[in-house]
This record gives C-alpha cells, structure tokens and sequence, in this order.
C-alpha cells in the first residue's frame, strides 16, 4: 500500500524522540495497544521503524471488563487481526466485567483513576515478563492539552503544571507533540481500520467532558491554546527538578521510627510552596493512596499561622503532621475510607455508638471473654480506634496476612453490608475484624490474650446504650 505525504513526517517525529531520549533503535518495546486511533498509529508506525531498525516490538492489550460484551469481542478481533498482519506477538488480560465499578464504590475513588492503575499494573508485568526496555503509550497533544486543563482547575503545583512526561523511566510517549487529527488522517490516508471507544462520549467522567465541553470553548477563544499549554508545561517540567532540590536542601527530613522529623525551626523558614515539595516523596513513603492529594488537605503547609498555632497540622488520608517540643513529626495516621463509613477514636471506660451499624462499644481493664476481644497487650489501649474497613485492610495473624475482603466474602456479607464490619486499629495497622457484629467469627491478629489488659467490648446497641 503507498505511503502517503503524512508518514514520513510523523517518522521523523519518532526518530527524533528516540535521539533526544538517548533511546536504541534495538530496543525490545512493549506497545500498549487497545484498538483505538492513538494506539493503532503508534503500533503502525513503530512496526514501520521496525522493518528498517533492529527494534523488536510486542504489544499488550487489557480489556478492562467496562462496555458491553460486543463491543469488547470486537475490539479483541480487531488487536489480534492487526499484530497479526503486523507479526506482532500480542499479550492478551482482562478484568472482570463489574470489577472496576465495584472498586470504585468501595474506595470513593474515579474509575478512571482505577482503570489506568491497573493498566499500568497490566503493561508493567508483562513487559517485566518479556524483558521489554520499554512500553509505549500512544498519548497525543491532546491528552497533554486536557491534563494540563484538569490539573489547573484542580489546583496543582510545579509538578502537576509540568504536565504528562514524554518519559518517565521505561515508560515512553513518541507521540505526545502531535495532534489526535494528525494520527487521524494518517490512518485514514492509508486506510488502517480502528476502534473508537464508546465511552469516551460519556460527560461523566472528567476528561471526557473537558474534551466535549470545554475544549471547544477554548479552542474559539484561544485557538492556538494548546501550544500555550504545551510552553507552560515545558517551563514547569524544568522548573520542578529544581524546586525539589531546593526542597531537599532546605528540608532535611529525618527517619524517625516508622516516620519523618524535622526541626520547626528550618520547616518555619522555608518559603512555602517548598514545604510542600518536601512532603510529596514523604507522603509516598507513608502509603498514601487514592491518586493526587486534595490542595484543601495540604493548604495549612501554605500558612505559617496554621503551623505555629496547631499542634496537629495535618490529619487524614493515613497520615498526620504534629508539633512536638522543637520539632515537626510525620507519622502514619488511622482514618476512615469512602463515602460511607465510620471513625471513632476509642478511650478507656467510655462506650460510644454507632446507630447505623446497630452496634456499641466500650473499651475496659479485664480479661476476654464473652462479647469481648483483647486487643492490646501493652499498658494502654491509645491511639486506638474502631472504623470503617477499607479495600485494601489486611491484618497479620499467625505469621501469615489475611485480607478483610476475603473474610467477608468468607461471612457472604452483601458489599453493601461490609462497609458496617467493625476494624479495630492502631497506627501499626488492623488489630481486629470483629464479626460477631455481622455474623462471623471474630479475628484478632494477637490470637493469644495472655497478658492482655484491655478488652473491646462489643454490643447490640439496644443494651450497649444503657448508661451513656
């Protein structure tokens, strides 16, 4: 089939994106690969390189378990006809249908958000599999343009500003200064068939409708805004490296236990936007999850009032920034996760309630026994708290970690009843599941009470509220 005027342009792109990355033409690349008009260039184009360079080229595709099942089957024919008039070894996954959304309501996480995690998860292992030095994603100028839209409405910083990076490790965009058109016109000159994704018309989630609503009002008001986006994410993309070494020069974080300290002193008299910076790669190590953190969450950071004058800082989302003595400490926090859910911090000798879930609880000196569980072996039962169980709790019990997902499918408790499984935790992680409240067995992950002092006593609430 004859080349037309577009090939060789878009090449050349490649080519230099591979010499301005210092990049082998021999590699062994990992193609993300779903079908789609983005993808379907990329994949063609590299195969193009591939017959005149010793590139070695496999792709992957992930069906995510999201559309109807025909429309699926259909992409599925597509991926495999294409690697195979490519000869292109093609690897194939799936989730199942109904997982994703179920993740999403349980977490109060995006679907998107859910979706590319376990995309990249996919792309990872398997290029680990097929030892690939790289995996090409087929993201264009306009997924730069309308990330760079969502992150300026969302509050980002000089990191979120410096938009999607053409590299990132192994990870590698060749085509991320061209236009979606571009590719479009390319596959059409040459009659490569596509998949269009049917829901990327739908304006619930986000970058859908910057695509649908809001770009074309930028594009009548500003038309040339995307190469505007591009030079702002250029500047920020090499402004960041600098702000985070300023960050770490200035704010020499210390390991301290299973946290960070810091003296108040050089937290108090950096500038801002680097206290900031310097809590990022921190927040990472505590396990922070659930995708960009919030800007209303860090804005105390921002205000050196709110520093002096608090002595918990920061509180949420796992972790929490306290004043103690001369210093600052970040350590690991209890919090409740999703929509729906409780917290409630447990003291000694005090019962509290919680009506939606038909229970109460109180904590006491004693031994185990009967509606009670031993849940601390020390002198104290503090910080200690019953919550809500989030998807990813798992206690340690008998040298081995159990998963609260899997005991509750174990007590066949609807999703919608789990959320009501009391969690009983400290900083260090999950302590007990007390299924008695529900049904099940109640589990510990100190099996043993010997020694114990403190016991949580759990109760319907008809008698637990007696003598609140």
């Amino acid at each position: 089939m004859s080349s037309t005027s577009a090939e060789p342009d878009l090449t050349g792109r490649i080519l230099r994106f591979f010499r301005r990355n210092g990049l082998s033409l021999s590699a062994r690349v990992l193609v993300g690969f779903s079908g789609g008009p983005d993808s379907r260039a990329l994949l063609e184009l590299l195969a193009g390189l591939a017959r005149v360079h010793p590139l070695s080229l496999q792709a992957a595709y992930l069906d995510h378990g999201l559309r109807p099942e025909a429309e699926r089957r259909e992409d599925l024919d597509l991926v495999v006809r294409v690697c195979a008039s490519l000869d292109v070894p093609l690897h194939r996954g799936s989730l199942r249908p109904g997982l994703l959304e179920r993740r999403a309501r349980e977490s109060g996480r995006s679907l998107e958000e859910l979706a590319r995690e376990f995309r990249h998860r996919f792309l990872s292992r398997t290029a680990d599999r097929q030892a690939c030095q790289l995996i090409a994603l087929g993201h264009t100028a306009d997924d730069q343009a309308e990330t760079l839209i969502m992150r300026f409405f969302q509050g980002a910083g000089a990191g979120g500003l410096a938009g999607i990076p053409e590299r990132r490790g192994r990870l590698v965009r060749p085509l991320l200064d061209t236009r979606r058109a571009e590719l479009l016109r390319y596959l059409e000159g040459r009659g490569l068939e596509f998949r269009l994704d049917s829901s990327n018309l739908d304006p619930r989630y986000l970058r859908n409708a910057v695509r649908l609503r809001l770009v074309p009002v930028l594009e009548q008001l500003f038309p040339g805004f995307r190469r505007g986006l591009a030079s702002c994410a250029a500047l920020f993309s090499g402004l960041a490296p600098y702000l985070e070494a300023e960050a770490a020069r200035l704010l020499p974080w210390r390991r301290a236990g299973s946290g960070y300290r810091i003296a108040a002193e050089s937290l108090l008299a950096a500038p801002a936007a680097l206290r900031l910076l310097s809590l990022y790669p921190l927040l990472r190590e505590l396990g922070v999850r659930g995708g960009r953190i919030p800007a209303r969450f860090l804005a105390p950071m921002l205000r050196q009032e709110a520093l002096r004058e608090r002595k918990v800082v920061l509180s949420g989302r796992g972790v929490r920034l306290r004043r103690a003595a001369a210093d600052y400490i970040l350590e690991k926090d209890i919090v409740g996760h999703g929509k729906k859910g409780y917290f409630i911090v447990v003291e000694p000798h005090r019962r509290c309630a919680v009506p939606e879930a038909g229970w109460s609880l109180s904590v006491r000196e004693g031994t185990a026994g009967e509606g009670g569980l031993a849940v601390d072996p020390g002198a104290s039962p503090g910080p200690l708290v019953v919550r809500s169980g989030a998807p990813a709790d798992r206690m340690l019990t008998r040298g081995r970690s159990m998963g609260v997902a899997k005991l509750c499918s174990e007590w066949r408790l609807p999703l919608t009843e789990r959320w009501k499984v009391p969690i009983v935790a400290d900083r260090d992680g999950v302590l007990a599941v007390l299924g008695g409240v529900v049904g099940g067995r109640n589990r510990t992950a100190s099996p043993s009470a010997a020694g114990a002092r403190w016991v949580l006593a759990v109760e319907p609430i008809e008698r637990g509220l007696e003598g609140l």
